[in-house]
């Protein structure tokens, strides 16, 4: 044995034999395993997630996700608008209006037979006709023109349709029906009340969206994988 060794062994610096061998057999027992993992397709989804994860892309959607809220999104400004047309004092008086037992029995009374006299027989008496006739030979039938006009001013469905149509309400009414407001109106209940904008709605108001996102479970399936490669 040279000087070298035997030095070695005196003072430590060299092992026995059998934990030589033991410790070779540890490595060599670890790089099998390191083998066998680096060819398993646990690795290949770990670097896979690793890739993914520390992308830039990655790091960019998830501050896209953690930005997102409902104040200052389109649906926000859609809902806003939309709440601000229901409170409008001509929109609001319409709808008071648009679906009333009133306007339902104006429509109805307003192409009668018995309107449309009473138009005729006004017209007969504002023209000056009826005091024409009165000193003529049909005095008989221009008193009775008369008459029925003097009853169909009196009857109360010829009453309430000229005072209805002349009503603040049903001109205005009429302003709105065909109105910008009033499409715009129809055209964001269309919007606000589907389930597709109340999804994006609670998605937007969410503060857990990140933690709920796709993103996030393969960022937890990479950092438990981590924790196992380390253990």
């Amino acid at each position: 044995m040279s000087l070298k060794i035997f030095t070695l062994q005196l003072f430590g610096g060299l092992k026995p034999v059998e934990n030589i061998e033991k410790k070779r057999k540890e490595l060599f027992d670890d790089y099998i395993e390191f083998k066998k993992v680096e060819s398993s397709d646990e690795l290949k989804k770990y670097l896979s997630l690793e890739n993914e994860i520390e992308s830039s892309e990655f790091k960019k959607k998830k501050a896209e996700i953690e930005n997102l809220h409902f104040k200052g999104s389109k649906q926000y400004g859609q809902l806003k608008e939309f709440n601000r047309l229901q409170k409008k004092k001509s929109v609001k008086k319409y709808f008071k209006i648009a679906k009333s037992a009133e306007l339902e029995k104006f429509r109805k009374f307003k192409p009668s037979e018995k309107l449309a006299e009473y138009n005729a027989l006004l017209k007969y008496v504002k023209d000056g006709e009826y005091a024409r006739d009165k000193k003529t030979d049909e005095k008989s039938e221009a008193i009775n023109k008369h008459k029925r006009y003097k009853q169909l001013v009196a009857d109360s469905d010829i009453r309430f349709t000229l005072k209805f149509e002349k009503s603040s309400l049903y001109k205005n009414y009429l302003n709105v029906k065909d109105s910008d407001d009033l499409k715009r109106y129809y055209e964001l209940e269309s919007i606000t009340t589907t389930e597709e904008f109340k999804d994006r709605k609670n998605y937007l108001e969410d503060k857990k969206k990140w933690e709920k996102s796709q993103e996030f479970a393969r960022q937890k399936e990479f950092l438990e994988m981590k924790k196992q490669l380390i253990l």
